[in-house]
């Protein structure tokens, strides 16, 4: 079990310079935060993770908000911004134009300034696995990506592999996504939906302390409207009960790890529940 993550304690490592570039380039890699001396937790991010099938979701997202004219698409703890660019990637390469506006752009966020600086470069810091989703998932990656992997990064403590190409976006990923320090809390206090968001808050769960993953359901059951969309990962079911609770507070999961928000008007959805067994188990060990 890693240890759980205190938004107002933790502090991160710097990502490590591109040889003599002045840019910093995290990537798809494991990423340490201190909490405590000798008490590290590990975080991981990569180009079309597995445990989201980006084609159906992309359907789901078609169908769900077919009678929606703009879509509301928010990327909380983005990192260094490898999911974002993995949606937007699915879209430009199954959609026309004008149904991609409907998305664009993607506000993606993370509580580390760092990490947001290291987005905002373009530069990510890449895998062979990575390299081969793209081309998996691109007619040409070059309409996306700089040909220019001759970079070696070298991460220490990466356990998947000790060097990597670092690459860099182009413009048509960057100009449809926008980078900003905040915390979640913050982005769904001032979030105004009508039902038309999709909150990505993909395998960060997991690392909050109990009572901010009941205060994370709480809000997004409060803030997010009938058929709007929430958005985890496995990593999340696997280290917090999130999918137990999640129907307490109105969510029906319609496809794997993504969750929609009901309306408790309509019979086929799943009425909103009152706080129940698990959030009350989440409150005793908050």
């Amino acid at each position: 079990m890693l240890a759980p993550v205190n938004f107002q304690t933790y502090r991160s490592y710097t990502p490590q310079i591109i040889n003599a570039q002045p840019t910093l380039a995290f990537g798809s890699t494991y990423r340490c935060y201190e909490m405590h001396p000798d008490n590290f937790v590990s975080c991981y991010t990569c180009l079309f993770r597995g445990d989201l099938e980006w084609k159906k979701f992309l359907n789901t997202l078609e169908s769900n908000f077919i009678n929606q004219d703009k879509i509301n698409i928010i990327n909380a703890a983005c990192s260094d911004g490898s999911e974002a660019y993995s949606l937007i990637i699915k879209m430009k390469e199954n959609l026309s134009e004008a149904r991609c506006k409907k998305y664009l752009p993607i506000k993606a966020y993370d509580y580390d300034n760092k990490i947001i600086q290291v987005a905002k470069s373009g530069y990510i810091s890449v895998s062979s696995a990575d390299m081969q989703k793209i081309k998996n998932n691109t007619v040409n990656e070059f309409e996306y990506f700089h040909p220019d992997y001759d970079k070696t990064l070298k991460i220490d403590g990466d356990a998947t592999s000790a060097h990597r190409h670092c690459i860099k976006a182009k413009k048509t990923l960057t100009n449809d996504v926008k980078f900003e320090c905040k915390n979640i809390f913050d982005i769904l206090n001032e979030l105004e939906d009508n039902s038309n968001t999709v909150l990505m808050f993909r395998n960060a769960l997991g690392h909050l302390i109990p009572n901010e993953q009941l205060k994370f359901v709480e809000l997004a059951s409060e803030k997010l409207k009938p058929g709007s969309l929430l958005v985890i990962g496995s990593f999340d079911k696997a280290q917090t009960n999130i999918e137990k609770f999640l129907p307490e507070y109105g969510f029906t999961e319609i496809m794997q790890n993504v969750y929609r928000k009901n309306n408790p008007e309509l019979e086929l959805d799943v009425p909103t529940k009152k706080p129940g067994f698990f959030s009350k188990v989440l409150n005793l060990f908050a």
